[in-house]
């Protein structure tokens, strides 16, 4: 085998050993509301506690440009938990959220097992038969939480 050949094989053997990364589902669907925006609900696997890790997964969410909102939707023993990110898909793309959150401490500790993508558009017709800004996924169904919620489970958190 010549030295060309031997480099070639080499650098194919590192290209493909650097992108262990696992494929990850992501869905996409469209809802009508009051107001345009594009919300994914990430599947988090990894979670211990909705304190320390969910606040770390918060944080560098919301560090990202093009995020709005990142919140964590944490139930504990549960196997999954889900991060629920409000961003601007013309700044960030789906892969950045999974990418954001899977290399937290060197990409030990999360791993994101599915992603749901919820494009919400205005409707035509405003106030008559608008969907609720809700994101379901797995039978499962919660609104967004507003700054009312936020403060009502910080409240509730100190009692």
């Amino acid at each position: 085998m010549n030295i060309r050949n031997a480099l070639f094989l080499c650098l194919a053997v590192f290209i493909f050993a650097c992108t262990s990364e696992t494929s990850v589902e992501i869905q996409h669907s469209e809802q009508t509301a009051a107001v345009e925006k594009t919300v994914a609900k990430i599947a988090v696997d990894g979670m211990m506690c909705e304190i320390a890790c969910g606040g770390k997964i918060r944080k560098e969410l919301s560090e990202m440009t093009g995020v709005a909102s990142a919140t964590i939707d944490y139930t504990d023993g549960a196997d999954v938990n889900y991060a629920l990110v409000e961003f601007n898909p013309d700044m960030v793309k789906e892969d950045q959220l999974i990418a954001c959150i899977n290399t937290i401490s060197d990409g030990d500790l999360y791993a994101v097992k599915k992603v749901e993508v919820i494009h919400f558009t205005p409707t035509d017709d405003s106030g008559s038969g608008a969907q609720d800004d809700h994101v379901e996924m797995n039978d499962s169904s919660f609104k967004l939480p507003g700054i009312s919620n936020l403060i009502q489970r910080v409240f509730n958190s100190l009692l």
